[in-house]
């Protein structure tokens, strides 16, 4: 998982976004032209699903993530120090960042449980 350009705000938090418009790719990860967002799929995993540096993404280059506000999924892996569900989806939460619970992994904020900070559009 990569994240370039505007994506990560001055805390580390990720802009992801599920509105797929004409994108740029970068080592097969899709942003929007601007560079401002990452592009992320809501749904259930596919068959033509991929992976990209152990994440899963769509074959439209979309990062495969799971919504883990509430808590994490009972059965959790890890992947680079990031939660990862049992269908290889990243565990992100929209709680608001809190930089006396976050550790930067790469510059991207997460909590210490591992789910990434993200700002979902």
């Amino acid at each position: 998982m990569l994240f370039v350009g505007t994506v990560l705000d001055d805390n580390g938090v990720a802009s992801l976004s599920s509105s797929l418009t004409p994108a740029v790719y970068i080592h097969g990860q899709a942003y929007d032209i601007s560079g401002a967002e990452a592009y992320v799929d809501f749904n259930a995993p596919g068959v033509t699903d991929r992976y990209i540096g152990g994440f899963r993404y769509t074959n439209t280059g979309a990062l495969r993530v799971h919504d883990a506000t509430a808590a994490l999924p009972a059965l959790v892996f890890y992947n680079q120090g990031f939660a990862l569900n049992e269908d290889g989806e990243v565990c992100y939460t929209t709680d608001p960042f809190d930089s006396e619970n976050a550790v930067w992994l790469c510059g991207v904020a997460a909590t210490l449980d591992g789910r990434l900070y993200a700002s979902v559009q």
